[in-house]
């Protein structure tokens, strides 16, 4: 029997490769807002593999083709970059959700905790007090990016005003230990059942007058429901501009991630003499993976929070002792941790 062409024993090896380091790739780095593309969505260059959401010139093959860099950058975002190339890369580890603590998504509990303290700190200026000096420049451009994200996902205007005041400023997001995080899910699930129970306080939907309801609310309801009203209505806000009914978040793991450990190394039916080898997705995932390159470990840099984790652990625990007007919270609001994990 004759051998197969020389040509085809190279795509096949071309093929070999590229399907390896999909699914390393995949599995290595989590990209965000993608529904995770076989191979065959490679070759053919799938919709699947076209998100709309994120900017024109961070493409997945940006991901694919930089991904030693983004993996050794997932778990420790730098900010004070002075090229464009690495500016790019910090834009696409927040873009892609390849970082979960840098990201305008809500489904990672660290930022979503963000989006709600900083919502709750505007619309109550008597909280600004807790925030570090000079940062609410800082929580008004991500807010905006947030709110953008949401109503004007194809826009990307409030998004680059934000990374670049992130990237040459002084501030970051609030990262929050696992077990505060833990803590406050459960938290959140206890107050939120009080407030759609006894308490039926009505969030209004339009920003101006949800800023002169909170206004109107009494200290002891700010510090009882503060946070839990912000989280309501950051919540109508996603669901006006889906148009879709969003269910509680899972407060213990992120939905994001629920697809990260399932296989996708299925046998192709592409026809391999067809590929276009030359296709920039493609050659992106033929990039070779550096097997010497680790993810930076974590790091916390508390100084530059926009507001220490003590004064946003406080707040959303609903502990206001030593602010001023609250008086003491968390010795009034006794929360039997046993009936939170029911």
């Amino acid at each position: 029997m004759a051998s197969p062409p020389r040509e085809f024993d190279t795509v096949l090896s071309k093929h070999t490769k590229a399907t390896a380091n999909l699914a390393a790739k995949l599995s290595r780095v989590r990209v965000g807002g993608l529904i995770r593309p076989s191979i065959d969505d490679i070759y053919g260059t799938s919709s699947l593999t076209r998100v709309p959401t994120i900017p024109p010139d961070l493409p997945l093959s940006f991901v694919f083709t930089n991904h030693n860099s983004l993996y050794a950058l997932k778990l420790c975002i730098p900010s004070g970059v002075t090229t464009r190339a690495d500016f790019d890369m910090l834009r696409a580890l927040w873009y892609w959700r390849i970082c979960p603590s840098h990201t305008f998504s809500m489904l990672e509990r660290g930022p979503r905790y963000n989006v709600v303290l900083m919502v709750l700190v505007l619309a109550r200026p008597d909280l600004q007090v807790l925030c570090k000096p000079g940062a609410l420049e800082f929580i008004r451009a991500f807010v905006a990016a947030w709110l953008e994200c949401q109503w004007r996902p194809l826009i990307f205007t409030a998004r680059e005003a934000f990374l670049r005041i992130w990237n040459q400023g002084t501030f970051d997001l609030i990262s929050f230990p696992q077990r505060q995080l833990k803590m406050l899910g459960r938290r959140s699930k206890h107050v939120h059942r009080r407030l759609e129970g006894e308490v039926q306080l009505q969030v209004p939907s339009e920003e101006a007058d949800f800023v002169t309801f909170m206004q109107a609310l009494s200290a002891e309801h700010i510090r009882d429901f503060g946070p839990a009203l912000a989280a309501k209505w950051c919540k109508l806000q996603r669901e006006a501009a889906t148009g879709k009914k969003i269910e509680e978040e899972d407060e213990e793991t992120g939905i994001d991630g629920m697809f990260q450990d399932l296989g996708i190394a299925k046998p192709s039916t592409y026809n391999l003499e067809l590929v276009n080898w030359d296709d920039e997705l493609v050659k992106s995932v033929l990039v070779d993976i550096d097997p010497n390159v680790e993810p930076s470990k974590p790091a916390r840099n508390k100084d530059t929070f926009w507001m220490s984790v003590d004064n946003a652990f406080s707040i959303l625990k609903g502990n206001y002792d030593g602010l001023p007007g609250y008086g003491k919270g968390a010795q009034d609001i006794e929360v039997d941790e046993d009936a939170m994990e029911e």
